[in-house]
Parts: C-alpha cells; structure tokens; sequence
C-alpha cells in the first residue's frame, strides 16, 4: 500500500491548525448572579443583555431572578430589563480565568397618579 505523501501533509497541518486554534482560544468567564428591587424581592421576568464588539447575548431570568452565563473574556455594556423598572446600565470587563458575580439592583418606576379636582386623595 502507498500512501500519498501529498495528502498525509495536507491531513497533518489541518489537524495542527485544529489543535492551533483551540489552544489560542481563551476560556470562557462565568458570570452569575440575581436581580432583586429595593426590598430585595426578585424581579421576574427580567432580561440581561451584554453587549461587545459586534456580539450581542441575550438571557433571562430563571423563577429565582437568579442567572449563570459563559462569555469570552473582553469588555461588555450590561443592560438590564423588567417591566415597570428602570433599565440599568453598566460597563464590564471580563478577564480571562476570573469568574464573576454581579447582582443588580433596579428601582421601580412611579406610576403617575390622578386626584380629581375636589376629591380627597391619599
């Protein structure tokens, strides 16, 4: 049997550049943490998106308001969600190796309210 020298060289660098290519992968940075209001009562449903340079990740909320996420280390804008609280806004680096928690805190939006002129209201 011959083997085609040719064709064993092409197998070895693309196998190479496989191994290559994972190796320079960096690990992924776990990220988890809850998302409570001012009385730290969990806020559901809430979305979490982290955006970077040109990727964007959405996630939600489990029943606890708690979440567990894998990025790429790298720096994020973290914006949180839930209906009938502000949205929060913060900047995040994620370095490689160091897992993070980070909670949030949102605050609840007023609800305008009406008195009628003449009515007592409380």
């Amino acid at each position: 049997m011959r083997i085609k020298p040719r064709k064993t060289f092409l197998s070895l660098l693309l196998g190479l550049m496989a191994v290559g290519a994972a190796l320079g992968q960096e690990p992924a940075v776990k990220v988890s943490g809850v998302v409570v209001d001012w009385q730290y009562a969990r806020v559901l449903p809430t979305t979490i998106v982290f955006k970077s340079e040109g990727v964007t990740k959405e996630f939600k909320v489990d029943d606890n308001g708690a979440y567990k996420v894998e990025l790429p280390p790298g720096r994020y804008v973290v914006e949180v969600t839930a209906p009938n609280f502000r949205k929060r806004r913060v900047k995040l680096k994620l370095e490689p190796g160091a897992d993070q928690t980070l909670n949030f805190m949102l605050d609840v939006v007023p609800q305008s309210f009406h008195c009628p002129k003449g009515s007592i209201c409380l």
